[in-house]
């Protein structure tokens, strides 16, 4: 499932959710109120090679995303660069 950015219409509130592809335009706020989607402009690609990344308080060496993203599964963490 996706991951939404959506702020809301009655008090501005803005939040994330996941979220089927179907029932994004369902989603509502805490308060009830309805939803808006919010579009990100800038794909963010955080990634450079060479890129340091702590696992178990621990620096590693990053040399491509491949390497991080088994690195990932295999400490069972998320990297912003993915």
């Amino acid at each position: 499932m996706p991951l939404y950015d959506y702020r809301c219409l009655k008090c501005g509130k803005e939040f994330e959710q996941f979220s089927k592809i179907d029932n994004r335009l369902e989603v509502k706020c805490s308060c009830g109120g309805k939803t808006e989607i919010l579009m990100s402009t800038v794909h963010k690609d955080w990634f450079r090679p060479g890129y340091w990344e702590d696992f178990d308080d621990k620096p590693i060496y990053v040399s491509s995303k491949n390497h991080l993203k088994r690195l990932c599964r295999e400490y069972g963490v998320y990297s912003r660069a993915l």
